[in-house]
């Protein structure tokens, strides 16, 4: 059980510099999704010798089998709804209640209303700040506790 908190908060924990990180870079978000992110090659057919991407000629593409999952979060006062879509999997799970909905907002909708340009860097750290503990505990939650002992809940206001 120790190894696996200690890998969930690695995943959970902001505070690894992950999203201070992205913070920096967020606007580079761009450049890699004109990229075909989904042909398949070597990765040493991936880039230069100097680590330049480079596309991989004749290269097959993957599929991943995606459906829209909603959103509805709060992040300094605001209230953002919508859809992302994200692999069936994903969305079976929180609908199942085998997984709270709070990692994929925490992990994916938020920082994609950050790329985005629809909350501010400062705005997205604020956020990451307050709801990491919280978040930390729900995914301990859910993989610790029976279905029927966890909350998801929404939406959560914390910001």
């Amino acid at each position: 059980m120790k190894t696996l908190g200690t890998c969930v908060w690695q995943m959970c924990n902001h505070r690894q510099d992950l999203w201070r990180y992205f913070t920096f870079a967020h606007d580079l978000c761009n450049a890699a999704t004109e990229r075909d992110l989904y042909a398949t090659g070597q990765l040493a057919d991936c880039c230069t010798p100097s680590l330049d991407p480079v596309t991989v000629p004749a290269a097959e593409r993957i599929t991943v089998p995606r459906r829209p999952l909603p959103y509805d979060v709060y992040v300094d006062g605001t209230r953002y709804r919508g859809e992302v879509n994200v692999h069936e999997v994903l969305c079976h799970a929180i609908d199942e209640g085998d997984l709270p909905v709070m990692p994929a907002e925490f992990g994916l909708v938020v920082p994609l209303l950050l790329r985005d340009g629809r909350i501010t860097a400062e705005a997205f750290l604020r956020y990451m700040d307050r709801v990491y503990c919280d978040h930390f505990a729900r995914s301990c939650r859910a993989v610790t506790w029976p279905a029927s002992h966890r909350t998801t809940a929404r939406p959560l206001r914390l910001g």
